[in-house]
């Protein structure tokens, strides 16, 4: 793969990893208001268990990530 080519896909490695980033980020923030919020009714929040599953989404497209483009962890 030529160097500009190669630039391009850590370039792009980099904007997705950002964003699982901030998926993640939005998802700790979802357990953070469950716990300090309880009086905000079920319905009107995500759940705690959504929450846990993104986090382990972002875990598993992060490793991917990783894995498609070469990088090191």
């Amino acid at each position: 793969m030529g160097r500009d080519m190669q630039q391009f896909s850590d370039k792009k490695a980099q904007q997705l990893l950002v964003f699982v980033s901030n998926v993640e980020q939005a998802a700790k923030r979802g357990l953070e208001v469950n716990r300090e919020l309880e009086f905000i009714p079920a319905e009107k929040k995500i759940s705690t268990k959504q929450c846990e599953w993104i986090l382990k989404d972002c875990k598993l497209f992060r490793s991917a990530i990783y894995r498609i483009f070469g990088l090191q962890q």
